[in-house]
């Protein structure tokens, strides 16, 4: 339950950074590394989720654009 509730305060708060720092020509959460992520998981193989989850969010952190921010959406 603790991580429940871990991971669903971190969903929560990166959809909010997504929402003001995501790039415009990247999204950031595409559901090709979700499956993989998954599928690594129900293979018990933790060194490959493991990796997985670290590009992933790798990925994610790359969309953002921190220099901007939502100004820079609206203009």
């Amino acid at each position: 339950m603790v991580l429940h509730d871990i991971l669903q305060n971190l969903m929560a708060r990166l959809s909010l950074v997504a929402s003001l720092y995501e790039s415009r020509s990247v999204s950031c959460c595409g559901s090709n590394g979700h499956g993989a992520i998954l599928a690594a998981i129900r293979r018990r193989d933790s060194a490959a989720a493991r990796d997985l989850m670290l590009e992933y969010l790798q990925g994610i952190e790359a969309s953002f654009d921190l220099e901007g921010g939502r100004d820079d959406k609206n203009s």
